[in-house]
């Protein structure tokens, strides 16, 4: 058989699905021509099919170097580096493509989402927008978009896009189920069902709709059905992307702890580094004792999403109010305006600086770059840093009368270590001013975990008063002031928190 004749034998075994035959006729083509491109593409797209992704990069790679100028070759590259979360190296081959090609849709949707998957939010929406000039219409990139929308909290412009895209594509099970999502946080739960009722309609395996379907149900009381369909969700094959955290979750709010603790260790099998923070909830089921802190990595992901709308939460009456509260205590004990040096501890966007009003210095730490991108435009602080605000506490010792943290405690279970860095921080009569979570007085650990009402999902732990003063006062704070009042709005109903004010007692002479 001639070169050119295997080469036809290849792609044709390719095209119908025959992998392993095809991918010896390629191999018997390279014997002859080691440099032929279409066999090199051929079998670096066979490896990304049987899921071989790094088996496939080198392959692709040689595709590339024979013609630079294919965007087959660049775009398959790219898309085997972003399966391995590449995405720097997947980055360089999307912009190869559509360099060669700028109307290239897959491309620029992978190139978004790499983005997304970064953090650059701008990069994303800049890409995205581009590739929506160029298709208008195009279900695929208006899914993208609004996810990204919907992330960054702008929900309602998200909605619409969702919208379009399954009147466009009415089998598009994801974004139904996404579009199901925004209506339930609204507390529309009709509305709601009926998409995620759709998306099943159109995947009746898609996993994601039975989940946020199961959640629904166990939100309208519906607990039989939400467990029914839970246990018809857990029987599907365990694929590589199967949402086990979620399923865990929604065990756990229906009281079946060993499935939950089953789906939540599976969750953490796969995600070592916990960024969705499966640690937190099996602790608050009693399978793993309470960690110390959320993990960073859970809070870089909620806290990257969430930059982009932090501010935003802030504009209607039932909203986010943390930074006012720990604003107005500042305010109420330094009535006048003094020439206070201020840390600003998980400043965020710098809501609590932009409240504060003037001081004499006024530094910010936060572990979110994302976050401190948008503190740093308000022009308020002397000075910002990304670092744990822990060490940057300890390794400035005595340099600030006044530290604040608003909705930051919420993120750590025993607080001493975070009262002895705010102690070493402080200055002789220094005061530490912070929002927790108010919790039982009776917890016996002082850091308990709620499942039912979300707190665990977002990282956060509940805080009894009993504990909060003892640990003050072990570490040598005196507690000025410690009351109740709403932090925040969830679907409209109030969420309380503990605002907090500790003095530093200067040591005895």
């Amino acid at each position: 058989m001639t070169q050119t004749l295997m080469l036809q034998d290849a792609e044709t075994l390719l095209v119908h699905g025959r992998l392993d035959l095809a991918a010896q006729r390629f191999h018997d083509v390279l014997e002859s021509d080691p440099h032929c491109f279409n066999a090199l593409l051929g079998l670096g797209v066979i490896c990304a099919q049987q899921g071989q992704f790094a088996e496939a990069i080198p392959w692709l790679s040689q595709a590339v170097i024979q013609s630079p100028d294919s965007c087959l070759a660049h775009y398959n590259l790219g898309i085997a580096h972003k399966s391995l979360q590449q995405l720097d190296a997947a980055i360089e081959q999307f912009e190869s493509v559509i360099a060669l090609d700028s109307s290239h849709l897959g491309a620029l949707n992978s190139l978004g989402n790499c983005f997304i998957a970064k953090g650059q939010i701008e990069d994303a929406t800049a890409t995205y927008t581009h590739a929506l000039a160029l298709a208008p219409d195009n279900p695929q990139t208006l899914y993208n978009y609004a996810l990204l929308l919907q992330s960054s909290g702008h929900v309602t412009e998200a909605a619409a896009l969702y919208e379009k895209a399954v009147t466009l594509r009415p089998d598009f099970a994801a974004a139904w189920t996404n579009l199901g999502t925004i209506l339930q946080d609204t507390g529309a739960f009709a509305d709601s069902e009926l998409c995620f009722r759709q998306a099943l309609s159109a995947d009746p395996t898609f996993a994601d709709a039975s989940i946020n379907l199961g959640l629904c149900l166990f939100r309208q009381n519906r607990a039989d059905e939400a467990l029914s369909l839970a246990l018809s969700t857990a029987s599907q094959p365990d694929h590589a992307d199967f949402p086990h955290y979620s399923l865990g979750l929604l065990f756990a709010k229906l009281g079946q702890n060993p499935k939950a603790q089953q789906h939540l260790a599976r969750s953490l099998e796969r995600d070592p580094e916990d960024t969705q923070g499966a640690r937190l909830v099996m602790a608050g089921l009693g399978t793993l004792p309470v960690p110390d802190r959320s993990s960073d990595a859970q809070m870089q992901k909620l806290y990257t999403a969430r930059a982009a709308s932090w501010d935003k939460a802030t504009e209607s009456d039932h909203s986010y109010r943390g930074h006012e509260l720990v604003a107005d205590l500042f305010k109420s004990l330094y009535p006048e305006h003094q020439a206070l040096s201020v840390l600003d501890a998980g400043c965020g966007t710098g809501l609590v600086g932009l409240s504060l009003g003037p001081v004499g210095q006024l530094e910010g730490v936060d572990l979110s770059a994302p976050m401190l991108a948008h503190a740093q435009v308000k022009g308020i602080y002397t000075s910002l840093h990304q670092a744990d605000m822990l060490h940057f506490m300890e390794a400035h010792e005595g340099s600030y009368d006044v530290v604040t943290s608003a909705a930051t405690l919420i993120h750590f279970g025993d607080l001493r270590p975070v009262f002895t860095a705010a102690k070493s921080a402080l200055r002789p009569g220094g005061r530490f001013l912070f929002t927790v979570f108010p919790g039982p007085d009776s917890q016996p650990t002082g850091a308990a975990i709620s499942l039912l009402h979300g707190h665990a999902e977002g990282g956060c732990y509940l805080h009894s008063r009993p504990h909060l003063i003892k640990w003050a006062e072990e570490v040598g704070f005196s507690v000025e002031v410690m009351k109740e009042d709403v932090h925040e709005f969830d679907r409209g109903n109030p969420i309380t928190a503990l605002v907090v004010a500790l003095q530093s007692i200067a040591p005895s002479p």
